[in-house]
């Protein structure tokens, strides 16, 4: 009964693990797909499977090194596909922010040295 079980966990294991690896995470703005642990989906993070990533045509990361082909050899039972977005008044346009210099003085009378994307032009602590 104990190597039942303990077969039944190892496969239910490996099971979703291959799932797992089959969802994939973008950004509302971003061109790239990730792992869900990636500094990158700091700020958003949607989850889209492996296939639709690539079929939207998404890259994979360079810093979490996410799968590049899906696995043809699992089939899910869910087939339904994971849309970002149901039209396309919906999709994101393209913004940039810049990085820019804070507008801030220091004590000593010179200008901050630190980078900020706030819309006013001053860093954190200014």
């Amino acid at each position: 009964m104990k190597k039942l079980l303990f077969l039944t966990i190892t496969l239910l294991s490996l099971f979703t693990s291959t799932i797992d690896a089959q969802t994939v995470y973008v950004t509302k703005t971003g061109t790239k797909y990730h792992e869900d642990y990636c500094s990158y989906l700091e700020y958003s993070k949607y989850f889209i499977s492996l296939s639709k990533a690539l079929e939207y045509g998404y890259t994979s990361c360079s810093r979490c090194k996410p799968p590049k082909k899906t696995k043809s050899a699992v089939n899910v039972v869910n087939t339904q596909p994971t849309y970002l977005y149901q039209n396309t008044s919906q999709q994101p346009t393209s913004r940039t922010t810049y990085s820019v210099r804070c507008n801030g003085i220091t004590q000593k009378g010179y200008q901050c040295k630190r980078k900020t994307k706030n819309a006013n032009g001053y860093c954190w602590q200014h």
